[in-house]
């Protein structure tokens, strides 16, 4: 059994990470920029952590509101994007599985 790849799936995936690195390069820019800004540009980056970013509303509220959190909420965001990115290759064909040579 062989694991065959997708150029096309690829493309998408990459598509997708680039897209989630604008928005979250544009929350940044507007987070250091505009010191009113209360987080509402984090909506176009949270986006692409669905359905994984509403987990946060699940859990407990000690640990949400806890100073570790927010040193821990990029990369977990990050995580949630990457595995979104994994599942849009593997969905776009990214991923297929056959036997044989010529398969």
């Amino acid at each position: 059994m062989r694991v065959r790849r997708s150029k096309r799936g690829m493309i998408v995936a990459i598509l997708f990470l680039l897209l989630a690195g604008i928005a979250f390069a544009t929350h940044l820019y507007s987070v250091k920029t505009n010191a009113g800004d209360s987080g509402e540009s984090a909506v176009w980056f949270f986006l692409f952590t669905l359905p994984w970013g509403v987990l946060p509303a699940f859990m407990p509220d000690n640990l949400v509101y806890s100073s570790t959190w927010g040193k821990l909420a990029y990369p977990i965001s990050w995580s949630m994007v990457l595995l979104n990115s994994f599942l849009i290759y593997c969905a776009a064909g990214g991923l297929r599985f056959s036997r044989g040579r010529n398969s």
